[in-house]
């Protein structure tokens, strides 16, 4: 991955499987109250997840273990998931928390405060009214694709067609 350019990654492992709560929603999916074999388990994602951290560990990237972090949590079953694999809001809360912590304690200069803003702020618009808002897009647009071409050309790449 670094001979490939890529200087910064992170692993994130599968989330944990309610699975009960998987059933019960395939099940209303295939309208049935019959016994279904799962789609997913938390046994499987449980090794998944060790298989991935274990991947990470090795290539000594930073892992989020979400496997064990949203376990650790309180009712995660339902509070943390909407079906019993994907995330509810508050699932995506916590999980939006968790990697900037992860990101801000790996790579510190990623740290949000240190970003510099790449969209114009939303007050510009309101200011600039309906009449010229397309402009400013326009002109952030722009300067966007100028930006990529020049951030191409540091990294010998081509600049990609219409942009």
């Amino acid at each position: 991955m670094r001979a490939a350019g890529i200087k910064r990654l992170v692993i994130i492992t599968p989330p944990p499987v309610y699975d009960e709560g998987r059933i019960r929603h395939q099940q209303q999916r295939m309208g049935t109250t019959d016994p279904v074999e799962p789609d997913r388990t938390n046994e499987f994602a449980g090794r998944y997840a060790e298989a991935a951290a274990a991947v990470g560990e090795a290539a000594g990237l930073p892992v989020l273990d979400l496997h064990t972090a949203l376990q650790a949590e309180e009712g995660w079953q339902t509070r943390l998931l909407s079906d019993g694999l994907h995330f509810s809001p508050a699932g995506q809360a916590l999980v939006g928390r968790l990697l900037v912590q992860l990101v801000q304690a790996a790579y510190p200069e990623l740290s949000l405060d240190k970003l510099s803003n790449h969209f114009p702020w939303w007050d510009k618009f309101a200011e600039a009214g309906p009449s010229k808002e397309a402009a400013l897009w326009r002109g952030f647009l722009d300067g966007a694709q100028q930006q990529q071409a020049g951030a191409e050309e540091d990294h010998g790449q081509q600049p990609r067609a219409g942009g």
